[in-house]
């Protein structure tokens, strides 16, 4: 198969980037909040195997390659005290609760296997999930003011 625009054969890691690297990059960007760097990740995940497309697969892939590179503390950023929009509080929560929000928003993993990737209880990824989920939902971290029927 060649890329109708450039005329160029298509390869097994083109189409599963053109397939899934957007939500791929979205995770790792989620993760890293580092451009570069989750690029790399998402290269390197999708050129490990070329072959599987699989989000789930490849998503897992971004998870380990970010541990094995940061090994996390899973502490707040330092500046989660001057928030301005939704991203920059996604990136002030601990480290846990993005990879768990990344993995199961735009890496295909439903809680359960979120955690068998993350090596925690199912439990605690739902723990982790409903408190990264409170916490964006919250007025401070949407930028709004409480509304008087709050």
């Amino acid at each position: 198969m060649t890329d109708e625009l450039a005329g160029t054969p298509r390869t097994p890691a083109s189409e599963t980037y053109d397939e899934v690297g957007q939500r791929l990059y979205l995770l790792a960007g989620l993760l890293t909040d580092d451009d570069e760097l989750a690029g790399r990740l998402v290269v390197r995940a999708v050129l490990a195997e070329p072959a599987r497309s699989e989000l789930q697969a490849l998503s897992a892939a971004i998870y380990v390659a970010w541990m094995e590179r940061w090994e996390p503390s899973w502490a707040v950023g330092a500046g989660a005290a001057s928030s301005t929009g939704l991203v920059q509080q996604v990136h002030e929560l601990p480290a846990e609760h993005r990879a768990a929000l990344g993995l199961c928003r735009y890496g295909g993993h439903d809680y359960r296997r979120a955690a068998a990737v993350m090596g925690l209880a199912p439990e605690r990824v739902a723990e982790l999930l409903c408190e990264a989920l409170r916490h964006l939902g919250t007025p401070a971290a949407s930028g709004a003011e409480p509304s008087s029927a709050a």
